[in-house]
């Protein structure tokens, strides 16, 4: 785990990147494939396998009940939810973007959010206590708008100053960023939303759908300084989601990298959540590389894609099968399935001394009566207070008055030096 170790990898890692060079051409030689038991009937909820291991073998008859249909619609409508599954009385799950915050946009409605410190501020303040709240506060009123996925915590290394994201990074420092980020992803899971950790990786420079960077970079510093705070978040935050980025790396797209989302993430950190694509990130049908779900539909895995890359022999239905056993282990293991426990017969157990009922339902009007977005804004106070480094205050010039003027001198006071790129909400300010 130091930043000196020496990385040694298997044969296994040639293998996966054989896969990658030769992804498009990728023909799979299983002659034993055969579609899978589907639309079984036997009615079993997903509910049951809260808390169930991965390898549990009830997994198995959760998956034969799903019908083809629902297989589809589970890996390619990623755009802020996953699918209600009758067959499994799987409810929609409603994600919500981040990573400072709910993201009111997506919520569709004309409420407040509160408006917290960038993630920068926050790793200013060395506190792996005030991460762990951050991430509370996220979930909490993620909760309360009925949502049960947030798309942020952010957890890429600021390499680029200039790069608008940064503003929602955790900093320079790997150690510091993967120590803040595994209390910032127990925080919100606490809370019964998903923390889904990104961007997957290497995310260094702005990029969308049209316009994308390729960093290269070699395997160790992979490891040692853009990996890391993802693996911190995976394996001792027990994150339950991963998104990936736009960005190629070394000239593969991040997107469709078996690489990271099979070697790296199932091998090496034995991550067992479900991984989603940033939106509009792929570039090819990638199911069978690690890409659990498409955003914000499936362009390439879609329906057709999907079924002619079997009869092609690019992928086989056991891949359609582990995405939605990654997705589904994914939702159970942590979200709102993990506030309820079942006894023998199935039924909710009463959480006895239980103060806060569990909801799935917008309960955001009475929290906001009952004083949450006062209690966040705390929060929000102590992370800014201890997060300001003041070098040196000449003549007291700080804190200013109201009557003072400032002047913006040079480059920075026409191009921000750390940005004002997507995912601002609408919300306040205390």
């Amino acid at each position: 785990s130091m930043l000196s170790m020496a990385w040694t990898f298997s044969s296994s890692v040639e293998e996966y990147a054989l896969i990658h060079d030769s992804q498009d051409d990728l023909y799979v030689e299983n002659p034993e494939d055969e579609m899978p038991v589907t639309g079984s009937g036997k009615n079993i909820s997903l509910i049951t396998m809260r808390g169930k291991a991965y390898d549990d073998e009830n997994w198995e008859e959760i998956l034969d009940c799903l019908t083809v249909q629902e297989m589809y619609d589970m890996i390619r409508l990623g755009g802020w939810q996953t699918m209600a599954i009758d067959s499994i009385s799987k409810p929609m799950s409603s994600d919500q973007d981040g990573p400072a915050g709910i993201s009111g946009e997506l919520i569709m409605s004309n409420v407040d959010c509160m408006g917290y410190p960038n993630q920068m501020v926050l790793a200013s303040t060395w506190s792996r206590e005030l991460s762990r709240h951050f991430g509370e506060v996220m979930g909490r009123e993620n909760v309360s708008f009925s949502g049960n996925v947030q798309l942020g915590a952010q957890f890429d290394i600021n390499r680029i100053p200039h790069f608008g994201r940064g503003r929602d990074m955790l900093g320079e420092d790997p150690v510091l960023a993967g120590e803040l980020a595994a209390e910032q992803t127990k925080g919100i899971q606490e809370q019964g939303a998903i923390a889904t950790l990104k961007h997957f990786a290497a995310y260094t420079q702005s990029g969308s759908p049209l316009v994308s960077a390729d960093c290269h970079v070699d395997e160790q510093t992979l490891h040692e300084m853009y990996l890391r705070p993802f693996e911190a978040a995976c394996s001792r935050g027990g994150a339950g989601a991963v998104m990936c980025t736009y960005n190629k790396i070394n000239g593969k797209w991040a997107a469709s990298n078996p690489y990271l989302h099979q070697y790296v993430l199932r091998d090496l950190w034995g991550f067992e959540g479900m991984v989603m694509s940033d939106w509009g990130a792929t570039h090819r049908l990638c199911t069978h590389l690690g890409m659990d779900i498409e955003m914000p539909y499936g362009m390439y895995n879609s329906d057709e894609r999907i079924l002619q890359g079997i009869e092609q022999g690019k992928l086989t239905w056991d891949d359609v099968d582990l995405a939605c056993r990654h997705v589904l282990n994914g939702l159970a293991s942590c979200g709102y399935l993990s506030l309820v426990q079942l006894d023998d017969q199935g039924e909710v157990i009463s959480d006895e001394g239980r103060t806060v009922p569990i909801h799935t339902t917008d309960t955001y009007r009475d929290d906001v009566k009952n004083g949450m977005l006062d209690e966040d804004a705390e929060t929000a106070y102590e992370v800014d207070v201890k997060g300001i480094t003041l070098l040196k205050n000449d003549n007291a010039m700080l804190p200013l008055k109201p009557e003072d003027t400032v002047a913006a001198i040079g480059l920075g006071a026409v191009h921000l030096v750390s940005g004002y790129d997507q995912e601002r909400s609408f919300r306040r300010i205390n």
